[in-house]
């Protein structure tokens, strides 16, 4: 009970605070913080994965990331009509940032008498520069798409955060009313089919939420298409993260927030499902 005392008293605190961010500043403010959040995430899963490293390579790691993230955020400007394949025209940030990443390997991991943690530590940073900066910038990068709304701006960040809200929320009380079969038991023993399901519908309810709050351009079909694609998809996030976590004996991937873990903890499932509305309003939604 302390546990879940603790968790609902970060929740109470933190919630308002992250809706006044994503509801009321300008994207530029929201931007910043959403740089920091996911600067601090990065520094998590890279302390995490780079543990055979050292500090100065681990903190070049971290700064190279955040300097990806940021200029694929400055780079991006939404067009001005979408259809498919509309995407950001930021792919010479990604060669960029993976050929510097090999030429500072190169130069400063290449003289070294054993050669063979090099390979790992580079997928490694590889890994963690493609989930937090490529698919983190597009959480920013929704929050600059046009959504209709009148009550708050930044729709579409909001539709990534009720429905990821609420497939946490559903799946937690159907998996531990229900129970049943696991769905993922040797990398995450806690999770079902049935919790599988409640994701679906928290996640769905989510979608009818933001519809009615700010994003009257989703129709029912894209609400149910959007719950099923953000619990499907989350849970995936959830259990790549579970299983880097299990093969680095660890339950959380760092203590900021009390009650829940690190950062990295709390929007893993963000990270992946944050790009994949972004394609699915760009594609689907805004070009109709």
């Amino acid at each position: 009970m302390k546990g879940l005392g603790t968790r609902l008293l970060t929740a109470v605190v933190a919630i308002p605070i992250l809706v006044y961010v994503v509801g009321w500043m300008p994207w530029y403010g929201f931007g910043a913080i959403a740089f920091l959040a996911l600067g601090i995430a990065m520094s998590e899963l890279f302390h995490m994965l780079l543990q055979d490293e050292t500090p100065g390579m681990r903190r070049f790691a971290l700064l190279w990331g955040l300097l990806t993230l940021g200029a694929m955020v400055a780079l991006w400007k939404p067009p001005q009509t979408f259809s498919y394949p509309t995407a950001p025209q930021t792919l010479p940030v990604l060669f960029f940032s993976m050929f510097g990443l090999f030429v500072a390997t190169l130069f400063a991991r290449g003289r070294q008498a054993d050669l063979s943690p090099i390979p790992k530590n580079f997928n490694a940073t590889f890994f963690g520069i493609f989930f937090l900066s490529i698919c983190g910038a597009h959480l920013v990068m929704l929050s600059r798409l046009p959504d209709g709304g009148q009550t708050f701006r930044a729709g579409w960040v909001f539709l990534v955060l009720f429905t990821n809200f609420g497939s946490d929320t559903g799946g937690y009380f159907f998996g531990k009313l229900i129970g049943g079969p696991k769905l993922y038991p040797s990398v995450s023993p806690n999770k079902t089919w049935a919790g599988l399901f409640g994701c679906t519908v928290g996640a769905t309810l989510g979608a009818f939420v933001i519809q009615y709050l700010a994003l009257p351009k989703l129709t029912t079909i894209d609400c149910i298409i959007i719950g099923i694609m953000v619990a499907i998809f989350g849970q995936l996030g959830d259990f790549f993260e579970s299983l880097l976590k299990r093969a680095h004996n660890l339950k959380d991937t760092g203590s900021i927030l009390p009650g829940h873990g690190g950062l990295l903890d709390r929007i893993d499932a963000m990270l992946v499902t944050g790009p994949i509305l972004f394609y699915y309003a760009s594609w689907i939604v805004l070009s109709r």
